[in-house]
């Protein structure tokens, strides 16, 4: 009973409250949607095209540097570092930072990969080849997977967590990250529109279990 109790004062700790806060929230979320909305309008078709008239191999490179974004590997990391620290080295806290990370991963992946069927968006080599532009509800083929971005979002869940680990080193993690997930788009694999929404749901989800795993933000910064 004690542990249903704490589970659930844990969950309930998830949503912030206060109206300060929710103004701050409400005000990065309509910056969100705002700077979504004026991609899908005038930002994404353009920089598609101008990403299509580069030569093959520069778009390797983007492609190349925006694989550190994918999900699969961090999420068997930490994955394999969670059981190695937790009942191999004994060091519960260590592995707390793993299971922390390794969730928000899979949350993350969770979320965008449901959002990316229900939203249906065409990706830019669609619009290059069929002039095929916008959104198309519940479509399954991986060219109509486009919105939003999975590797943003990963990389944005990494940045973010590792910046609560590991303070002192947020603003390179996050530099990083921008410029992995901007590399979706020289790849030709994304929109902007769809890195900033992708990059967003990973913050919103890897500060939420921040408050789950960590309520008193003691546990898991390295001290």
């Amino acid at each position: 009973m004690g542990r249903t109790i704490e589970l659930v004062a844990r969950i309930r700790h998830m949503i912030p409250l206060g109206r300060p806060l929710a103004r701050r929230q409400g005000v990065v979320l309509a910056l969100v949607a705002l700077a979504c909305l004026a991609g899908i309008l005038y930002i994404d078709r353009p920089l598609a095209v101008l990403v299509g008239s580069w030569d093959g191999s520069t778009i390797r490179r983007f492609n190349w540097l925006s694989q550190l974004g994918h999900g699969t590997l961090p999420i068997v990391a930490a994955t394999g570092l969670y059981v190695l620290f937790r009942f191999a080295l004994s060091r519960p806290a260590a592995a707390l930072r793993c299971l922390y990370v390794g969730s928000a991963l899979v949350a993350t992946s969770l979320f965008i990969n449901t959002a990316k069927i229900l939203f249906g968006r065409a990706r830019p080599l669609l619009f290059l080849r069929d002039d095929v532009y916008g959104f198309d509800f519940f479509r399954l083929p991986a060219d109509w997977r486009s919105f939003p971005s999975g590797h943003a979002g990963t990389i944005f869940v990494i940045a973010c967590c590792l910046s609560i680990i590991v303070p002192r080193f947020r603003v390179p993690l996050f530099a990083v990250a921008a410029i992995v997930a901007l590399a979706r788009l020289g790849a030709g694999e994304h929109y902007f529109s769809d890195a900033v929404v992708g990059g967003y749901v990973a913050i919103v989800i890897s500060l939420a279990l921040t408050r789950f795993f960590d309520p008193d933000g003691v546990k898991l910064p390295v001290r």
